[in-house]
């Protein structure tokens, strides 16, 4: 065969190796951050149906105590009796929080740790509950939130400063 001085242009072996490592370097690397990205935003998605969950069960209890015309405390738990005379209780239960009502029960969160009711001492046959604290596990952190009855708390607050 005669050489013509025709010369093809093309890609060596050599060069078709080195982009084939090269993209696959890339694309394994993009992969990664891909998938790690959604396992981070899969744990964030999380914590945050807790928090919310947190909130609304906060919410709850707090507008439901806050206008209290009667608050009793229960074993694990207490009972609200609000103006119109309708009983709501709340129980705790393997670290859930459960809202009953005379027409329905309903589960508040899941990630109760401990609910404590604070009472005063008073010369009366009954002791008043002047604080409800309740302590959330979200995420291995402990959020603590304490509610109180507003017609109380200013009794409560006036007395606390007087005893001590």
């Amino acid at each position: 065969m005669k050489n013509n001085g025709i010369k093809i242009k093309s890609f060596t072996i050599m060069d078709v190796l080195i982009s084939m490592t090269v993209s696959g370097l890339l694309i394994s690397f993009v992969y990664y951050i891909h998938t790690h990205l959604s396992y981070l935003t899969h744990q964030y998605q999380a914590i945050h149906l807790k928090i919310n969950e947190f909130e609304l069960a906060k919410a709850d209890i707090k507008r439901t105590v806050w206008n209290a015309k009667d608050i009793t405390p229960l074993p694990n738990g207490f009972e609200v009796l609000d103006k119109n005379n309708k009983k709501t209780t709340y129980q705790l239960k393997t670290n859930t929080l459960f809202k009953k009502t005379k027409v329905y029960n309903e589960k508040l969160s899941e990630n109760v740790k401990t609910l404590k009711i604070n009472q005063m001492p008073s010369s009366l046959t009954k002791e008043k509950i002047y604080s409800i604290e309740i302590i959330f596990l979200i995420d291995k952190q402990e959020i603590v939130t304490y509610i109180y009855n507003k017609n109380d708390l200013s009794k409560t607050l006036n007395e606390q400063l007087i005893n001590e």
